[in-house]
């Protein structure tokens, strides 16, 4: 009876270390699964940029990006986000195409200016010219040709000349002009396209942020902190004190993909002294980051004659 008990207690603790051993390997087949879903994702991103059917590729990531969302269900973490990344290499090509179309319309204008100035003179160089002709003896049998062989003559020529150039030189920009406006027009559908996309996968991190926290912040004042984070939102209230003096804020901000929090606060503080001083206003920030369940950072308020600063952490509840 002992020796069974003995051998059933041995066979148990190997179970149980096989277990505990495979664990680690479960996790990590997950992450893996995570990871290669994230790469179909990036391939067919940057596949879809010379692409004639990017719509379709985009209909594609949406669907992996749903499948990524049911994969996250079962473990595993976000490591990048390459929908994010394509858009920022969209929006680095639209910007360089519009310096370069923005680049031939200065120059446009600026021959089309020097334009302006070599017609005028050109109008005053042919004045010029039919004044000479006419205040000039009457003309003989050789006249056309001496009068051809006028200095007048011969500035009028430049310049036309100089026009002529000139309006090959705008020609030729025009040109310029039309072969990259179709390039702008497809860089910018694909990343009005790619929105909705930004939108979905950022929405796989930012669930995971979801929820109701409670904490404390400390510093030159301190007390309690509660926010919700709802989305790439969050929105809360610290209620506490200052040398005595009741403190009370709230504040809004953004929380990114990667769980950074920027919010702006404002409150008052009410002075309890007996002097009875009244009610004061003050704005600031609050900055931080959430990590898992666990979210920490700093804060500041001030206003015209007061400035206070100090350190902050939370739990998510639920």
């Amino acid at each position: 009876m002992k020796r069974t008990f003995i051998v059933k207690s041995l066979f148990l603790t190997v179970l149980i270390a096989f277990i505990l051993s495979a664990v680690p390997s479960v996790f990590a087949g997950q992450q893996d699964n995570v990871n290669y879903i994230i790469g179909k994702i990036r391939t067919k991103l940057n596949s879809s940029l010379n692409s004639s059917g990017w719509k379709s590729d985009y209909k594609m990531v949406s669907k992996n990006i749903e499948d990524l969302r049911k994969t996250l269900r079962l473990g595993g973490k976000i490591t990048s986000n390459p929908v994010k990344a394509y858009y920022g290499v969209l929006t680095q090509m639209l910007n360089e195409r519009k310096v370069e179309y923005k680049m031939y319309c200065d120059m446009q204008d600026r021959l089309w200016k020097n334009r302006k100035k070599a017609a005028k003179q050109a109008i005053n160089d042919v004045g010029m010219e039919m004044i000479s002709r006419l205040t000039s003896p009457k003309p003989g049998i050789l006249a056309p040709i001496a009068q051809a062989r006028t200095k007048n003559a011969a500035v009028i020529k430049k310049d036309f000349a100089r026009l002529r150039s000139i309006d090959k030189a705008m020609k030729a920009i025009e040109g310029y002009k039309k072969s990259i406006l179709p390039s702008i027009r497809a860089i910018r559908d694909r990343r009005h396209g790619l929105k909705p996309l930004v939108t979905q996968y950022a929405s796989l991190t930012a669930a995971a942020f979801d929820g109701y926290y409670k904490g404390s912040f400390s510093g030159n004042a301190s007390g309690t902190i509660t926010f919700t984070v709802t989305g790439n939102k969050i929105s809360g209230r610290m209620s506490g004190s200052s040398k005595g003096d009741a403190v009370r804020g709230s504040f809004t901000g953004t929380i990114s993909d990667t769980g950074n929090i920027v919010a702006r606060n404002t409150g008052t503080l009410t002075d309890s002294s007996s002097m009875k001083l009244g009610t004061f206003k003050f704005s600031g920030k609050l900055g931080g980051r959430i990590s898992g369940s666990i979210g920490s950072g700093a804060w500041n308020a001030k206003n015209k004659s007061l400035v206070r600063k100090g350190s902050w952490n939370a739990s998510k509840i639920r």
